[in-house]
């Protein structure tokens, strides 16, 4: 049950590489999100790449559109990158 655990610093059994083992606790909610499998507690990867979150906020329209956007494009063709927008 997910929504039933809790974690606590002084019950917290051990980190094992990616795998934590949590005793359930009242007191705290969990301050990460987490997956169960098989009854362990394993902690989420904190990046998701997304293509269109990428492309809407370092994207070359976006870049463009603003005044600022324009100097990081204008200083990163000053300085010769190949690529002036990561998208």
């Amino acid at each position: 049950m997910v929504a039933g655990l809790l974690y606590d610093k002084q019950t917290h059994l051990g980190n094992f590489g990616n795998i934590a083992i949590l005793k359930v606790q009242e007191d705290k909610p969990l301050d990460f999100f987490i997956n169960i499998v098989y009854g362990v507690c394993i902690m989420s990867q904190t990046y998701q790449p997304k293509k269109k979150k990428r492309a809407t906020t370092h994207g070359f329209l976006v870049r463009s559109a603003t005044k600022s956007g324009r100097n990081v494009l204008k200083a990163r063709r000053q300085k010769g990158r190949k690529l002036i927008t990561t998208v």
